[in-house]
């Protein structure tokens, strides 16, 4: 602000940097005019939650984020710990501590965060598809398995990819 007497993602927008190729990492400070900046560039946000608690950062504005219907998807720049689905339990529970209440994130959202928006954000059109140990011990016995493969289970339940 000092230098160029802009927040960060105006200057990206002054520079024509925002569009819908565009992901900003973290924009855990971003205010009102720079969301719907991002918003009206169709640009993405990739939230790293374990690494913004790690930093001490803060966190993402999610509801106002999800009002404004910008997309989202995680990501990790460090080496804290590297689990998507650990990433996506940690943005859910902010969602929740932010608005003081469940379901802000719903599990379909949550899956299209960790894969539908994460492959947009790489230009992919779709991700490639994987395969889930059902076998696994976090997921045996388990009457709801795609609830417990968001809100339960570590990425070793992942055993392959394919195509």
């Amino acid at each position: 602000i000092a230098e160029h007497g802009l927040r960060p993602i105006e200057l990206l927008a002054e520079a024509g940097c925002l569009g819908p190729r565009t992901t900003v990492v973290h924009a855990t400070h971003a205010d009102g005019a720079e969301l719907d900046l991002l918003r009206q560039s169709g640009a993405r946000i990739c939230v790293c939650p374990s690494t913004e608690a790690n930093l001490g950062d803060g966190f993402l504005p999610v509801e106002r984020v999800l009002r404004r219907g910008i997309g989202l998807c995680i990501g990790s720049d460090s080496n804290v710990h590297i689990d998507p689905f650990e990433e996506l339990r940690e943005l859910d529970g902010i969602a929740r501590r932010q608005a003081g209440r469940r379901d802000v994130l719903t599990v379909d959202a949550l899956l299209s965060i960790g894969s539908d928006e994460g492959a947009g954000s790489l230009g992919l059109e779709e991700w490639p598809p994987i395969e889930i140990d059902g076998g696994h011990p976090q997921l045996r016995a388990v009457a709801e398995p795609i609830c417990a493969l968001v809100h339960g289970c570590s990425a070793d339940v992942v055993v392959s990819r394919r195509g």
